[in-house]
């Protein structure tokens, strides 16, 4: 990971909008897969309830809703897309409010994640819909950042609570 950055961060300048995003998608990905391999060699994967191991999924929500902001913020940026291009961003952003669905719709998932944060990350995805998909983006790239900012951070709230869980229970 740590070499992977080191090589990104002097080319950062001299990759395309795509290939930046996917080589930060890709750094994010195997951090998610090196705290998945850490969590398993100290038997942080296992717990006495189905929420006992939420934290993990909330990492991959935040992340898919991370894509989402971020492609969602061009595609209200006013930049002065080509249809095929325009296209392909709404399809990109429909594609990840799937995964979004798809990883809320594991059972881990759906029995862990508290009521209030499964509400603003249906309103988000619900919001995103109206104001991107629909009819092109009907709101300013601040605006969606905002937005999606705020889902992030109760995420990443709910992260913190979960995390302190695992350390109690370690701590036993």
């Amino acid at each position: 990971i740590t070499q992977h950055w080191a090589r990104l961060a002097g080319k950062n300048h001299q990759l395309s909008v795509a290939r930046t995003i996917d080589q930060h998608n890709r750094l994010i990905k195997n951090i998610l897969v090196f705290v998945d391999e850490i969590a398993a060699q100290h038997h942080l994967h296992t717990g006495t309830t189905v929420k006992a191991n939420i934290w993990r999924d909330l990492l991959t929500l935040a992340e898919y809703i991370g894509q989402v902001r971020a492609l969602g913020v061009a595609a209200a940026s006013g930049a002065d897309w080509d249809s095929l291009a325009a296209n392909r961003l709404r399809q990109e952003i429909q594609a990840l409010c799937q995964e979004v669905l798809a990883a809320m719709d594991t059972p881990r998932c759906r029995n862990g994640l508290d009521p209030l944060n499964l509400q603003r990350i249906l309103d988000f995805l619900s919001f995103v819909d109206i104001q991107l998909l629909r009819e092109g983006p009907l709101v300013s790239a601040e605006e969606f950042y905002t937005e999606a900012t705020r889902v992030l951070d109760h995420l990443f709230e709910r992260f913190d609570q979960e995390l302190a869980q695992v350390n109690r229970r370690l701590a036993r």
